[in-house]
């Protein structure tokens, strides 16, 4: 099975201006941990709902002027949507990371985590094993 047939298709971006509350609200509202955060039409960073505790929040700022380009984790790992989900799990597993950016063509085409492909095909123990690669230290 192809990353498409797994991934979350309709994505929502924050901005680099963006401040983090907008951030937190859309993660609210889709129920999930990640957001993209896009400059220019392109993106380049990720915002998670981690990055917002301890990057924003736990710094005693006023959090309506905490940008998202303050918290975002920089490195943008993504995989191309024809690409297989075993080869998903293998790249989240090496680099220890529970979500990927989706790419068509380079371009945005959705986000997948380790949480959509454990609804596949895949066995218990390959999630297993993939979620205990990414818990290493």
């Amino acid at each position: 099975m192809m990353v498409e047939n797994f991934m979350t298709k309709e994505v929502k971006c924050v901005v680099t201006e963006d401040n983090i509350l907008k951030a937190a609200k859309i993660m609210a509202e889709l129920n999930i941990g990640c957001v993209p955060v896009k400059n220019n039409d392109k993106v380049i960073g990720m915002v998670t709902d981690r990055d917002i505790v301890i990057r924003g929040l736990a710094s005693d700022k006023d959090l309506s002027k905490i940008k998202c380009e303050d918290v975002m984790s920089h490195t943008v790992m993504s995989i191309d949507k024809n690409e297989s989900a075993g080869v998903a799990l293998k790249f989240m597993a090496e680099h220890k990371i529970r979500r990927l950016m989706v790419t068509d063509n380079g371009e945005l085409a959705g986000v997948i985590s380790i949480g959509d492909i454990a609804d596949s095909e895949f066995s218990v123990e390959d999630i297993g094993r993939t979620l205990s690669k990414i818990s290493e230290k």
